[in-house]
């Protein structure tokens, strides 16, 4: 059980709020909270711009909160959480791997996302444009078709 924390050791309108009692160091949780900010930014469609416009923020703010560089308020990371719909607490305080298993997965790679089309013939059928367009983007994006 943890003792309470004492609100003197609080830096109000500042951008922490942990007591000293706290299991592991300010900076190790710091750390933490940028890494699970960098997830919900990453995966939450729409990229960082628009997230950073959505959370009334300049985009190298965002920047510095996602590398570490600077720690947000607890009413920034509770922005941050609802650009994904998720509970603050959960960004702030909660293990890594359940907002990994909460938010979108990654995007695949071009050619991860290629892999998934077995012929240029099909993929030009499913996106509605002619075989030589699909052939023309693969050939643009450094992709191999696979069809010797």
């Amino acid at each position: 059980m943890t003792e309470p924390v004492d609100d003197s050791t609080l830096r109000t309108g500042s951008a922490s709020c942990y007591g000293s009692s706290m299991n592991t160091s300010n900076a190790d949780h710091h750390s933490e909270v940028a890494r699970r900010l960098m997830l919900v930014v990453e995966r939450v469609p729409g990229g960082a711009t628009a997230h950073a416009n959505a959370l009334g923020v300049h985009r190298a703010t965002l920047h510095r909160w996602v590398t570490g560089r600077t720690e947000p308020t607890a009413a920034d990371v509770a922005k941050v959480a609802s650009l994904a719909g998720l509970p603050a607490v959960l960004v702030h305080y909660g293990p890594t791997e359940e907002l990994e298993r909460l938010l979108p997965g990654p995007k695949p790679s071009v050619a991860e996302a290629w892999s998934m089309v077995p012929r240029v013939k099909e993929a030009a059928k499913l996106a509605g444009v002619h075989r030589s367009t699909v052939e023309r983007w693969l050939a643009k994006n450094n992709v191999s078709s696979g069809e010797g």
